[in-house]
């Protein structure tokens, strides 16, 4: 018989994880504002940052570490320190492979009829898997070709979920990247 044993977190840890939540989003944000303004080591340091609320908070295969491995490598690929930052951009290719593995356990919200869905389906899984392939394209674009890939599409501000969901975990991780679209707006990110 196999008897199956569910995690309980405390009121304490709940806490703490929804802190590192908003914490390394609100420092993600505040990167990729002073990226696009053209203040490249303002983003560097909060890029720094996030990477190690990321390695402290977030468990193995949260796309939000293969996000901040990314930025940071690409933050010392700007500063010329291209060795080290070849090395975080293969553990964020590593990160976002590890990713695959999170989105099966991905919990769904609430329903608004008030009905909780075990586990997304699998059209909805598969374009999660998309998304985490989109990040992964990112980081081997901003690291093998030495350039601000396209954007994934809308930007953060967009399509960020009002609650902190891991739609919105995954979201942001993808989105809060730098891309090609600083460009777009009248600013020179390259």
């Amino acid at each position: 018989m196999t008897r199956i044993v569910e995690k309980v977190q405390s009121p304490h840890a709940d806490a703490e994880r929804r802190r590192a939540d908003l914490t390394w989003e609100r420092i993600q944000e505040q990167a990729m504002q002073a990226f696009t303004a053209g203040n490249p080591s303002t983003a560097r340091v909060s890029w720094e940052k996030a990477l190690d609320i990321a390695e402290r908070h977030f468990e193995r295969g949260d796309p939000r570490i293969a996000a901040s491995l990314s930025n940071h490598a690409y933050g010392l690929m700007r500063r010329g320190q291209t060795h080290q930052a070849g090395q975080y951009f293969r553990r964020a290719i590593a990160a976002w492979e590890d990713s695959w593995c999170w989105i099966p356990w991905m919990a769904p919200s609430t329903e608004p009829d008030g009905i909780e869905v075990a586990a997304y389906d699998r059209a909805t899984q598969d374009a999660f898997y998309a998304m985490i392939e989109q990040g992964k394209a990112i980081t081997e674009t901003l690291w093998r070709e030495g350039r601000l890939p396209e954007a994934v599409g809308d930007d953060w501000a967009t399509v960020k979920p009002k609650s902190m969901t891991d739609i919105r975990r995954l979201f942001s991780a993808v989105f809060l990247m730098p891309t090609a679209r600083s460009k777009r707006t009248g600013h020179h990110a390259a």
